[in-house]
């Protein structure tokens, strides 16, 4: 078995463990079970993958830390210099010294003379105002780098107790996993089907993942073309908008603009939108809603609920790095001009979004 096992490709050799299980009338639970077990590990190797990238994270983030003291040091030593040239330039007025410049004026024998003196005065004034402006300038520069640093130094702690949360989920479902392997007469054939399993997900299920993420992203891209080519799709109610996206329609329009749209199927229903592919066989699909979000800019932003790659379901760490890699907002001002969105909702088989006049 083991030796077979090493001929197949990852992705046979995980279908013929799978099959093994499902007729193997020996094994010592059901299938089910084995499956929550299968589950389980590859929710451990999702968060064991988060982890990593919380922990590059927090060295990305203390270099930053590092930076920023590095500014803020240059910034004072420069500080220090204007400020021992604003105390000066303070001091001579109020000593009176500069008081005393405007006595040259009566020294004029004429108006070209006047005329230089009132220049050199004025040099020197706008001299002593540059003095005293770059000063309050570097003091309003050193306000901005604390600043700085003290989000910088909040994005730290939020990534270390990230951090130790998963971390220490990630300890706690490896000793639930440990320990119900143990109970298993065949743990060994078990976690060589969790290995394959999570092997296959990180070749080809995430990148496939990711593609239609992408894809999903140009779909919103190309839906201003949509509306364009379908006007029926906007409902007008005085100066209200009701945009109306049919879920046929909306397939159709994407598959005759890219090849790629017709391995996916986009469909509405129930307030969620589902996003449906395959890869060797095996589905893989994308559940979410969409939001109405009003900073940066008015938008309706797509949140997901939901990762299935053949039956398996993805954490909510794989969900959030995959929402924070591609903007899946569709930007209202891109749609129709001088509008904002206030509502959405999915229906069966359609999306409504409410405009209203942006004044």
């Amino acid at each position: 078995m083991r030796l077979l096992l090493k001929m197949l490709p990852p992705i046979l050799a995980f279908t013929f463990i799978a099959s093994a299980y499902a007729t193997n009338s020996t094994a010592d639970t059901s299938w089910d079970d084995t499956k929550k077990l299968l589950q389980k590990g590859l929710t451990i190797n999702e968060i064991d993958r988060e982890v990593e990238r919380l922990s590059a994270s927090e060295k990305t983030v203390m270099e930053k830390i590092a930076a920023n003291k590095r500014e803020i040091a240059a910034l004072e030593n420069e500080t220090k210099i204007r400020r021992e040239a604003a105390g000066n330039v303070l001091r001579a007025y109020y000593m009176g010294e500069r008081d005393n410049l405007w006595l040259f004026i009566f020294y004029a024998q004429n108006f070209h003379d006047l005329l230089l003196i009132y220049n050199y005065l004025n040099a020197i004034l706008d001299g002593d105002r540059k003095i005293l402006n770059g000063y309050a300038d570097s003091m309003r520069e050193i306000a901005a780098a604390n600043e700085r640093l003290d989000e910088t130094l909040h994005e730290l702690a939020q990534v270390k107790a990230q951090f130790l949360a998963q971390r220490k989920h990630l300890v706690e479902l490896q000793n639930e996993l440990d320990k119900e392997l143990v109970r298993r007469n065949d743990a060994e054939l078990l976690r060589r089907q969790i290995e394959q399993l999570n092997e296959t997900w990180e070749k080809d299920g995430l990148p496939q993942f990711n593609e239609y993420l992408a894809t999903f992203t140009q779909a919103m891209d190309l839906l201003p073309d949509y509306l364009n080519e379908h006007g029926a799709s906007l409902k007008f109610a005085g100066s209200d908008i009701t945009l109306e996206l049919a879920e046929s329609e909306l397939n159709a329009f994407l598959r005759e603009k890219d090849e790629k749209f017709k391995r996916i199927t986009i469909a509405f229903g129930d307030g969620t939108l589902t996003l449906t592919g395959t890869l060797n066989d095996r589905e893989m699909v994308i559940t979410g809603h969409y939001v109405v979000r009003d900073k940066p800019e008015n938008s309706i932003l797509f949140l997901i609920d939901s990762l299935t790659f053949a039956g398996y379901e993805l954490p909510e760490t794989t969900i959030a790095s995959l929402e924070e890699k591609y903007d899946l907002a569709i930007y209202i001002k891109k749609l129709v001009a001088f509008y904002r969105a206030t509502e959405v909702k999915i229906e069966k088989n359609k999306l409504l979004v409410k405009l209203v006049f942006d004044f």
